[in-house]
């Protein structure tokens, strides 16, 4: 996948998240409850900076879990470096960073560009047990490490 594929694939996900947050505060459709989020992947608030605070939330799909990351200034702001999820469940590692990169999930080979002062979202299903590494590509920074099991 080229980095424009990446990007409007990014885009379209963005954009149908958008509509389902909207949906859901609207009443259309079936309300479906949020799966937990587990203490571990409680998101990191943003400071000043690569927050990026013009994002919509991202809805928590269901049996899924949400991860945001923020990494702004050479430094990491979060409160663990793992995150455990269940086998099946839909991920979404949401990246707030000041720096052009991209996401990469190694294992599952999955890539999302990073755009300074943007929000980047990977999106993976933990069909696979095991422990994977999440980092910014082009500067080697390890961002955290997913248990699936």
């Amino acid at each position: 996948m080229t980095r424009e594929e990446a990007r409007r694939s990014w885009r379209a996900s963005v954009l149908l998240m958008g509509a389902v947050v909207v949906g859901l505060v609207t009443g259309c459709g079936d309300t479906v409850a949020p799966a937990a989020v587990p203490p571990s992947a409680t998101p990191t608030a943003p400071s000043s900076g690569a927050g990026d605070d013009d994002a919509p939330p991202i809805a928590t799909p269901p049996n899924g879990t949400v991860v945001s990351i923020l990494f702004e200034r050479g430094r990491l702001a979060r409160k663990s470096d793992q995150v455990e999820v269940g086998r099946g469940s839909t991920v979404l590692l949401a990246v707030s960073t000041d720096v052009a990169d991209d996401i990469h999930l190694h294992g599952y080979e999955r890539v999302a560009p990073t755009d300074p002062g943007g929000r980047a979202v990977l999106e993976f299903t933990a069909d696979r047990s095991g422990v994977y590494t999440a980092e910014l590509e082009r500067s080697g920074v390890r961002l955290l490490e997913v248990t699936v099991s």
